[in-house]
């Protein structure tokens, strides 16, 4: 979980710098145009995070690193216009029908309102049931393809 946290604060605080450009194609923060016309920071990177499954639950990688992600931006503030997704290329995320998650700085409190604990579904490895109850999930179905598990965040938006 500590590893989950870690990632989880390195890519806000990559989102956070706005037009920075880390370690080539894999890793990359670009600015876009927002609602108001600033320049927005977009972060895309791919790879697999590492999920100790200590729990019963369901779900997969991307899917229990969104979760981690979503109880990060809850302590950043929910007023922050961060967006975020986490998800497989292949179109599934462990053993779910889904690809990944969506998440923002509101995701916990919207699933403490619903009657969920986020930490606890974390801890217990069931970031799929969450994120179903609250509709977040990405469902594609399987797309052929398995380049690898990806993130992308939008800041100011």
């Amino acid at each position: 979980m500590q590893r989950l946290k870690t990632l989880a604060i390195g890519i806000i605080g990559l989102a956070l710098v706005s037009g920075c450009h880390s370690g080539g194609s894999q890793n990359e923060a670009t600015p876009q145009q927002s609602q108001e016309g600033k320049s927005a920071p977009q972060v895309s990177i791919g790879g697999e995070p590492v999920v100790t499954v200590r729990g019963q639950g369901r779900g997969g990688r991307a899917q229990q690193a969104a979760l981690a992600m979503a109880l990060e931006l809850q302590r950043l503030g929910r007023e922050r216009r961060i967006m975020a997704l986490f998800a497989g290329t292949d179109g599934v995320d462990g053993p779910t029908d889904a690809a990944g998650a969506f998440v923002s700085p509101r995701t916990a409190a919207r699933a403490r309102e619903a009657g969920l604990d986020p930490a606890a579904a974390l801890a217990r490895n069931d970031a799929y049931s969450l994120f179903g109850a609250l509709g977040d999930l990405l469902v594609t179905g399987p797309t052929g393809t398995n380049v690898s598990d990806i993130f992308i965040g939008l800041v100011n938006y």
